[in-house]
């Protein structure tokens, strides 16, 4: 296996070697190099592409998060990074799947419940300059060069690429009206009884397009329209240039789960939504209700509460901020700032695994939630809701929760979204909130 190679091979030495281009775009970027391994695109930070897979990093069931962090560092280890600039240097891009299993089910067979990739080549965009950074042995300066030309030709006669267009017509896979209202009872009845007091209910859709998924066109349009959302894709460990259009996972999630630097970190407790009015009036409306809701004040002290109480176990300082609106093109969530400052060296993959789920995605008190959701729901979660992101050598990173997202496997994606029901959720309200959160990808296949 790819890991057991880490260990075994810890002495052999990657190399690395960067080139520099003109400045590119994110859209520019996709386009030139499509398709590609994987994409992290952060609302603040410069956007990161790998292309192929120098190495890759596997792991599952509980222990995931620990051994990716154990594998991921000896394989950074093995870098020859000294001379790279600190932009430059290698990333481990992937995810993890939302529970402890084995193997994922359909239609996630193709994913590890952990996978990371450290990229062949990594392009990492910047407002001066490209940075092209190659890693492996002898870092593969002609594909190097290639990517080098590839980039500085973007933008000049590309084809024009066929937009995806919905054949069927979209169907829940998991549930019908009448069967999401029973779950939400379900839930309900489980909060009446027992010590839980809040559980997410996810729900699946399935959509069927005439041809695969044009990664690059739906990211491209992803980035225009929710430029303040994390943009991501991640394709199987050992997909392979050439391949039969591989899965892709994709979205634009507005949710950090936990950002790193040195001893400093960011998270955020986004919880509470209205979608979006169709006129100013009544999104100003509807956005005075999100505010005075008391339902929706209780969902957000829930996840608020949680993720300050978690950090406080291993950070020196945590400072909650002001509740605020959080406005995005679909929908208005209500949001809570997070900071900390730590009194030692931690590395990021910790507070993944601290954080995760955060009761946002999963519920609280969180064992049973996550038994509630075993079940009463009926959709394969895999990654959805689970940490997407990178971290690097230093143990820095950033990850999101990957809510907003999709699976494409061959003509065929599968949209995902998820509500938070406590003890005041209307279940009728609660399904129609369903078609806000699949909005941002199913707009974009439509």
């Amino acid at each position: 296996m790819a890991e057991d190679l880490h260990d075994r091979h810890q002495a052999d030495r990657l190399d690395a070697a960067v080139r520099t281009t003109e400045p590119r775009t994110l859209r520019e970027a996709i386009q030139a190099l499509d398709p590609i391994t994987a994409v992290w695109a952060s609302p603040d930070g410069p956007a990161v592409l790998a292309v192929g897979q120098a190495k890759t990093v596997t792991a599952s069931g509980a222990a995931r998060f620990q051994e990716v962090k154990r594998r991921g560092d000896r394989l950074l280890e093995r870098v020859e990074t000294a001379h790279l600039p600190e932009r430059a240097r290698p990333r481990l891009f992937g995810g993890l799947s939302f529970f402890d299993q084995a193997t994922l089910e359909p239609p996630w067979t193709d994913f590890e419940p952990a996978a990371f990739v450290l990229p062949a080549i990594q392009v990492t965009l910047g407002r001066d300059q490209t940075l092209v950074s190659g890693f492996g042995a002898g870092a593969a300066p002609p594909r190097l060069d290639q990517i080098v030309q590839q980039l500085a030709h973007a933008g000049e006669g590309t084809q024009t690429k066929t937009d995806p267009r919905i054949s069927a017509t979209a169907t829940d896979l998991r549930a019908d009206r009448p069967d999401w209202i029973e779950r939400v009872r379900a839930i309900q009845d489980r909060i009446e009884t027992g010590p839980l007091q809040k559980a997410v209910l996810a729900a699946a859709l399935d959509v069927a397009l005439t041809d695969p998924l044009p990664l690059g066109a739906v990211l491209k349009t992803l980035t225009d329209r929710y430029p303040s959302c994390y943009r991501f894709s991640f394709t199987p460990p050992g997909t392979q240039a050439g391949d039969t259009p591989p899965a892709q996972f994709f979205g634009a999630t507005p949710e950090q789960l936990v950002g790193k630097r040195g001893r400093t970190v960011e998270t955020e407790a986004l919880a509470g939504t209205v979608e979006r009015g169709a006129t100013e009036a009544i999104d100003a409306a509807n956005v005075s209700r999100l505010q005075r809701d008391s339902t929706l004040a209780v969902e957000h002290e829930f996840v608020a509460s949680r993720i300050a109480e978690q950090l406080r176990e291993t950070a020196a300082t945590v400072t909650v901020g002001d509740r605020e609106v959080r406005s995005l093109a679909n929908v208005h969530h209500l949001r809570t700032p997070i900071h900390a400052t730590l009194d030692t060296d931690t590395h990021v993959l910790d507070f993944v695994a601290t954080l995760h789920p955060t009761p946002a995605v999963g519920g609280h008190p969180p064992e049973a939630a996550l038994e509630t959701i075993h079940e009463v729901e009926s959709t394969v979660r895999g990654w959805y809701a689970a940490p997407v992101g990178w971290f690097d050598a230093n143990g820095d990173g950033e990850f999101a929760v990957g809510i907003r997202s999709a699976l494409a496997r061959d003509s065929r994606v599968t949209l995902f979204a998820g509500n938070g029901i406590v003890a005041g959720s209307d279940p009728e309200t609660e399904y129609e909130e369903l078609a806000a959160k699949f909005r941002p990808i199913r707009e974009v296949l439509e």
